[in-house]
């Protein structure tokens, strides 16, 4: 994702900086697969005679979405949210990377946090006992 901000700035300027909004970007690109599964097994169980009959009494396809299709699949909708808020909370997996210039306030956070292999560790799985300790 951060080459693709680079070379997006290199080739056609934008974005110039990468702050919060390539931050959002990020996280869109990243968890929207988990909202589309949610969503797309809530949209298979929907009749479809239910648009059809909304349509039929003369409804336009936008007042269809939103007065018939939204309303029904809108606890998928709150349910991607929050797996995704769940996921999101435990991982610095988008942040990190396509912010622009590290602020020192950032880089002070997450570095010191940061495990390091020490002499007595014998794998990776060692690490990852100390990483979630402090994380």
């Amino acid at each position: 994702m951060l080459l693709l901000f680079v070379e997006m700035a290199k080739i056609i300027g934008w974005p110039a900086e990468r702050g919060l909004f390539t931050i959002f970007i990020g996280h869109v690109m990243l968890y929207i697969s988990y909202v589309a599964i949610i969503v797309e097994s809530r949209v298979r169980e929907l009749h479809p005679s239910l648009e059809e009959a909304a349509l039929d009494l003369g409804a336009t396809p936008l007042r269809v979405f939103f007065a018939t299709t939204l309303p029904l699949i809108s606890q998928a909708l709150v349910a991607g949210w929050l797996l995704v808020h769940a996921v999101d909370r435990r991982s610095r997996a988008v942040r990190v990377p396509v912010r622009s210039r590290f602020d020192d306030a950032a880089v002070r956070r997450i570095l010191p946090r940061t495990p390091r292999l020490e002499p007595g560790d014998e794998c990776a799985c060692d690490l990852y006992r100390r990483w979630s300790r402090w994380a």
